[in-house]
């Protein structure tokens, strides 16, 4: 099968989202991340930004940028405890699938608790972005990317760019899976993947771990603090019905190839199942029946300018 035919799903937004969607309705990670964000965001993130702003900083917005933002869910609970620091909040919001930025809006709209936050919208790519503003148009105060680095165009050059657009004491937000558990662990073992990005040269964005970012950070000598958290994703479908539509969803959005069982070559999906049945943390079901759990561990990157 010719690799030109295969592509990373992020490239029709709609099938991204619905793929999305099946993985977080048979994973805990909206759960683990908000778990992080009300019991240590406050003082290891915000209650920092605040400090390192110094007291010079209380009269102007703390400014924002939100990258890949989705519906809002994680940046809505960040934006309520920056709150505590910042009184006043200026937020931009880059995201490109028109049908999320609306559920995003109509959330803040219906939202009690988000007084003194301004939002400005771009219902566009990253790279749009930067097309239509560079980094010297926009600087900001704190910049979150929650697990939408893998989109956003070749990592050294994002992160540069990204930190360009720090203001001096400065952060950034970073959720990224490491290499070494779950997605990142496929990723690296089964290397045909990295080659479909739709030409017959190895993809070399959605593949993207923690320890390519760090990587980065440490060429260019840009400081951070690490954390980790490990999240759980519920793959039993994949062995026992993998032409369902949900099947078929969770490994388009395990292996982030669009349409992954058709439009791969019958080895490299068996290799992808194989390494889901071997990798898995298996429960006994009372009755029978056991459930595959694939649990991936991902590092929080708060990356200081």
């Amino acid at each position: 099968m010719a690799l030109e035919s295969i592509n990373p799903y992020y490239l029709d937004m709609d099938h991204y989202w619905s793929a999305l969607n099946a993985a977080w309705q048979h994973s805990n990670r909206n759960e683990i991340i908000a778990k992080w964000m009300e019991d240590k965001f406050e003082s290891n993130v915000s209650r920092v930004l605040s400090e390192r702003l110094g007291d010079n900083f209380c009269d102007q917005p703390l400014r924002v940028l939100g990258v890949g933002s989705g519906e809002g869910y994680q940046e809505i609970i960040q934006m309520k405890i920056l709150k505590s620091n910042f009184s006043q909040i200026s937020a931009t919001v880059i995201e490109p699938s028109t049908e999320q930025i609306i559920k995003y809006q109509n959330t803040v709209a219906k939202s009690s608790d988000l007084g003194g936050v301004d939002y400005e919208w771009h219902n566009q790519t990253f790279q749009e972005y930067m097309e239509s503003t560079g980094t010297a148009k926009h600087k900001y105060h704190f910049i979150t990317i929650v697990h939408a680095i893998y989109g956003v165009g070749e990592v050294e050059e994002s992160i540069k760019i990204l930190h360009e657009f720090l203001e001096p004491g400065g952060m950034i937000f970073m959720i990224v899976v490491t290499g070494n558990e779950g997605f990142g662990k496929l990723w690296t073992h089964v290397p045909d993947l990295k080659r479909t990005s739709g030409t017959s040269e190895p993809a070399t964005t959605s593949y993207t771990n923690s320890a390519d970012v760090k990587s980065v950070l440490a060429k260019y000598r840009i400081a951070y603090t690490q954390y980790s958290y490990t999240e759980s994703l519920n793959t039993t479908v994949c062995f026992t019905d993998s032409d369902t539509v949900v099947a078929r969803l969770l490994l388009d959005n395990i292996t982030i190839i669009k349409n992954f069982k058709e439009s791969v070559p019958d080895d490299v999906f068996n290799q992808v199942l194989d390494f889901l049945k071997r990798n898995a943390r298996v429960v006994k079901g009372d009755q029978g029946g056991d459930k595959f759990y694939l649990d991936t561990k991902s590092d929080i990157l708060v990356i200081s300018k």
